[in-house]
């Protein structure tokens, strides 16, 4: 017991000393961020490198959120991701993220301060976008098969549509990729108060999750059409369903990662 005492006394000491230093690690920013660090090494296992591997630590809650500290941080290269998930607009422009590269020795310790003005805007990719028929015009409304990167995160994720859309029976819609990636659309359904209706003749390639993609290439897309009870109510859950995943291009996310990385903080 005393020899643990007095060993962490003087490993107390030594820190407070400036003799040893802890891998230490210390973020905070003007708003509410969320911070990932990825290590190169998780980078060159992965076949879409950093982009996936944050894509995949988003999903599993792997961050920490400003004001946060990392300790014992084993030597090695690192990239910081510090994002603000406020900033994502419906414009497709935000000022949401700051990249920074970090190499940490034997003895680290970093402390930073993010200013709005220090973050970039978040404009390099997407997930292939979803437009709604109003009657006169398709109109934006969402991502689909967001940060859903490469065939083995295949899923299916849902947008609630406005009854007011459906007109005469009728929702028309159009997906749309609109970056440097390839969509693979496997399904789309629409289902209401738990019945599933699927696509009209032209959307029949997307009726069933069968592994056969509709593939949309940068500037591509599809319409596609649904025929739908005509008397719905404004309490009926009307929900959309999109099935499958996309691809970024590797060297564009090379070109995205050079473009954003910070150097001078």
């Amino acid at each position: 017991m005393k020899r643990n005492f007095w060993a962490t006394f003087v490993l107390t000491l030594l820190l407070a000393c400036g003799q040893l230093q802890a891998q230490t690690l210390k973020i905070d920013a003007y708003t509410k961020c969320q911070v990932a660090l990825i290590e190169k090494s998780e980078i060159g296992k992965d076949p879409y490198g950093w982009w996936s591997i944050w894509h995949k630590k988003k999903k599993n809650n792997d961050y920490k959120s400003t004001p946060c500290t990392f300790k014992g941080l084993a030597p090695g290269i690192y990239t910081v991701v510090v994002y603000n998930p406020a900033a994502s607009a419906g414009n497709d422009k935000s000022d949401g993220v700051i990249l920074k590269e970090i190499v940490v020795g034997k003895k680290f310790n970093l402390k930073a301060y993010y200013e709005k003005s220090d973050f970039k805007d978040w404009n390099c990719l997407s997930c292939p976008w979803l437009y709604i028929y109003n009657g006169q015009c398709f109109k934006k409304q969402t991502e689909v098969l967001k940060d859903v990167v490469g065939r083995a995160n295949k899923t299916t994720t849902s947008f609630i549509i406005d009854p007011k859309t459906i007109i005469d029976g009728q929702l028309r819609i159009k997906i749309q990729e609109e970056k440097d990636e390839i969509t693979h659309l496997d399904q789309l359904q629409v289902r209401i108060n738990g019945k599933v209706y699927l696509p009209n003749k032209q959307g029949e390639l997307l009726n069933q999750n069968d592994d056969q993609y509709l593939k949309l290439k940068k500037g591509e897309s599809i319409e596609v059409s649904f025929n739908l009870p005509k008397n719905l109510q404004a309490s009926d859950k009307i929900v959309l369903e999109s099935t499958g995943f996309y691809i970024p291009d590797a060297q564009f996310l090379e070109a995205v990662y050079q473009k954003y990385l910070m150097t001078d903080k």
